[in-house]
């Protein structure tokens, strides 16, 4: 049973189908999470949670300040979604971030962004397209690494803002040929994964739907948990 966060966009059935048919794909059972105001009860019957996409995160939860390009910023989601990651390391649960979820991990670890990328995509053509393919360069001896089994990847992208600090505890497991933060892990914790792409848009390509298995497979591995059980979190990664 995996939860998905992603927020409520006005995508039609969209948000009905994307993190649905990879999910499935592998097992496993997805339900799109509504803004409750406690979710210790949702998480004692989930085995997993996949944090997704969606707008930009107020610049105020990591010490930023406003900008131009900032894309329309929901309040609600940002604190829903921190409390979220919150009791979900505290209940030992996998954790898989997919473009604004690996920022809200970063975020969520004490880190940073870039509010905006233009200065780093001007003059590079792999950019110049509404979905660009880059091509990513994976750390070495990394987790991501294991299972994307490669030392170079293409991969999509659809993001105006990228890790810049690190949060506590979190480390590269990928860069794009600009330097920008393409995937990310934890040192410590079982499984918490974030990538920048999308690998729900690219079901048909065999390591993406890897990462979804790792998932899955993490899942089964976590402790069996009731609906009170949420113990503190490891002192690497403190709550907000």
């Amino acid at each position: 049973m995996i939860l998905v966060s992603a927020g409520f966009p006005a995508y039609g059935d969209y948000m009905g189908i994307t993190y649905a048919e990879p999910l499935e794909a592998v097992g496993a059972v997805p339900l799109h999470m509504p803004y409750v105001g406690d979710v210790r009860a949702a998480l004692g019957v989930a085995d997993g949670v996949v944090l997704g996409f969606g707008s930009d995160i107020a610049p105020a939860r990591y010490g930023g300040a406003g900008h131009e390009k900032l894309t329309p910023v929901s309040e609600r989601r940002d604190a829903f979604e921190l409390g979220l990651a919150a009791a979900v390391i505290e209940a030992g649960l996998p954790v898989l971030g997919i473009c604004r979820g690996m920022q809200l991990i970063n975020v969520y670890s004490g880190g940073s962004l870039h509010r905006d990328l233009a200065g780093f995509y001007r003059e590079d053509p792999e950019t110049r397209t509404i979905l660009p393919h880059k091509r990513i360069v994976i750390t070495p001896g990394t987790r991501v690494a294991r299972l994307l089994d490669h030392e170079t990847r293409r991969v999509n992208a659809l993001h105006s803002q990228a890790i810049d600090r690190l949060g506590r505890g979190v480390r590269v497991a990928a860069r794009d040929r600009n330097g920008i933060v393409q995937a990310i892990e934890h040192e410590a914790l079982p499984f918490l994964v974030g990538v920048q792409w999308h690998p729900e848009y690219l079901p048909q390509v065999p390591e993406q739907r890897e990462l979804f298995n790792a998932l899955i497979a993490a899942a089964k591995r976590a402790p069996v948990r009731d609906a009170g059980d949420c113990e503190p979190a490891a002192a690497a990664l403190t709550a907000h």
